[in-house]
């Protein structure tokens, strides 16, 4: 299941390749497999990503990630875990990992520091 948003966006993305390479070819023009994986999506999740975000992972992705963030915040029983969560999901929370370790300006932290930061950020 977690190639399958990954496959979907490569056969989408490269459907009109294919039509023009496969453009005089006598063989099948539906992929059984495509087919397959298709009707397994529309199973799990409903309508089809369509337009020029049919090419793009992230929109295969995002019905799956949407489902696994609904099941984990009703999962958290406690408080303190949802607040967590949510803490890890907000906008900008991995932001200090872009940061550049300047240890003259205080940038640099040591690794035990790092350790904890991120088993916290998981």
């Amino acid at each position: 299941m977690f190639a399958l948003p990954a496959f979907l966006a490569s056969a989408a993305s490269t459907l009109c390749l294919q039509d023009e390479i496969l453009f005089d070819c006598q063989c099948r023009p539906d992929d059984p497999l495509v087919e397959s994986y298709m009707s397994i999506w529309l199973a799990s999740f409903g309508a089809l990503p369509t337009g020029n975000v049919s090419h793009k992972q992230a929109a295969w992705d995002r019905p799956d990630i949407g489902a696994i963030k609904d099941e984990l915040m009703t999962t958290r029983a406690d408080l303190r875990q949802k607040a967590v969560f949510l803490a890890a999901m907000a906008l900008h929370s991995d932001d200090w990992l872009s940061a550049v370790p300047i240890a003259s300006c205080g940038l640099r932290m040591d690794d035990e520091s790092v350790r904890v930061a991120v088993a916290l950020g998981l």
